[in-house]
């Protein structure tokens, strides 16, 4: 997959998890906070996956129209084909991006440290999901019954787990409908301690940067890993596996830590500071990372494909990659705290927060995958896109 094709993928599947956070906050209660909600979606979904193959299959004849006609103007080509891309993944993407926040409703504990460290907590198990089937069907489904074999059963595997939790969640649907709906704020007491209310722009905007740079710097070491370790797609679902992986223990180490952070803004700055240091701090040894990965491969590996080559790109790609985004993975945990610190020590969180700060994050992620595919990486390469970022 060239340079252009991966952004036009990764920005369409942004925006739907962006437009699905988003839409999720208007979900009347109890449906907004009931598992079965998130049962009909993981239904929905799944029935796309069986499907999906063949639909997009069905666009060639479309595609192939397209280039012939504006085979002179490719700009107006990467558009259309964008545009038709986008309109095939909106629907199953934007469904995906309503399930975590109707999940992170579903927890007991109110208290803002309390909600933080559960939408910490699933974002983290979601996204070391996200890297069990990265490599799950990168080495195992994809080679062995093919990509159209894969998207059936992946999507039979999602309709089941929305059946499970359809026949679990059936009996809580009766008593989310009794409870009285949670309340964003209650009123403060005389005496309550209260932190100095900041503007919700003022933590939503840095973490909507940051889904900026984390798309810029994943379409960067992309980039780069692929001219290391080769296109293939082991090779790329050993680079997506360790982001990703990066991401999870960085959210799950944050979810572990929230409750003792007294600060959380605070927190949430030092993570940014973090975050731009060891993207900066990568640049010294990237360079090297050809010649380190060339002396492990001599090293290490045979003439022979070996679980052994695996684990020498999976080390290069962690150089790169993890630094960066175990600080990137801490931010979410830290920005839903950050977002209720002006309230009293023990309200009740408004839980909208998560759809929005996702909602903001894919959306800056969304950009910069734009800017990264279409912008930065063909003009700056990878070492000044990393440096700008």
């Amino acid at each position: 997959m060239d340079l252009y094709a991966s952004a036009t993928v990764v920005t369409a599947y942004m925006a739907g998890i962006g437009l699905g956070a988003h839409l999720s906050v208007s979900l009347p209660y109890p449906w907004g906070h009931s598992p079965l909600t998130y049962a009909l979606l993981q239904g929905v979904i799944g029935s796309f996956g069986i499907v999906s193959v063949p639909l997009f299959h069905s666009t060639q004849p479309l595609l192939a129209g397209l280039h012939e006609l504006f085979f002179s103007n490719s700009s107006l080509f990467l558009l259309l084909r964008f545009l038709v891309v986008f309109g095939l993944m909106l629907l199953p993407a934007t469904l995906m991006g309503m399930t975590l926040p109707i999940l992170a409703r579903v927890g007991q504990d109110r208290s803002r440290a309390g909600f933080a460290r559960w939408a910490g907590l699933l974002y983290g198990v979601n996204t070391v999901g996200a890297v069990a089937g990265t490599l799950v069907a990168g080495f195992c489904l994809i080679p062995w019954l093919g990509l159209d074999a894969t998207c059936r059963w992946a999507g039979i595997a999602v309709l089941a787990v929305g059946g499970a939790v359809l026949w679990y969640g059936r009996r809580l649907l009766g008593k989310a409908k009794r409870e009285v709906p949670p309340t964003a704020m209650a009123t403060a007491g005389p005496g309550a301690s209260r932190e100095m209310a900041w503007p919700p722009w003022a933590v939503s905007l840095p973490f909507m940067l940051s889904g900026m740079a984390a798309l810029i710097f994943e379409m960067d070491w992309f980039r780069l890993l692929a001219q290391i370790i080769g296109p293939s797609v082991h090779a790329f679902s050993v680079t997506l596996a360790v982001y990703l992986l990066g991401i999870g223990l960085g959210s799950l180490l944050a979810a572990a830590t929230v409750r003792r952070i007294s600060n959380p803004r605070a927190a949430l700055g030092l993570g940014l500071a973090y975050v731009a240091l060891a993207a900066l701090g990568t640049r010294l040894y990237i360079n090297e990372l050809p010649l380190l990965y060339g002396r492990l491969f001599l090293w290490l590996s045979s003439d022979s494909f070996t679980i052994r080559i695996l684990l020498i790109q999976a080390a290069a790609a962690a150089l790169a990659i993890i630094p960066v985004t175990l600080g990137l993975g801490f931010l979410f945990p830290l920005a839903t705290r950050a977002c209720s610190a002006g309230t009293n020590p023990g309200t009740d969180v408004n839980d909208s927060h998560v759809g929005g700060l996702l909602f903001l994050n894919t959306l800056g992620g969304g950009v910069g995958c734009l800017l990264a595919g279409f912008g930065l990486l063909p003009r700056l390469g990878v070492s000044g896109t990393l440096a700008i970022t």
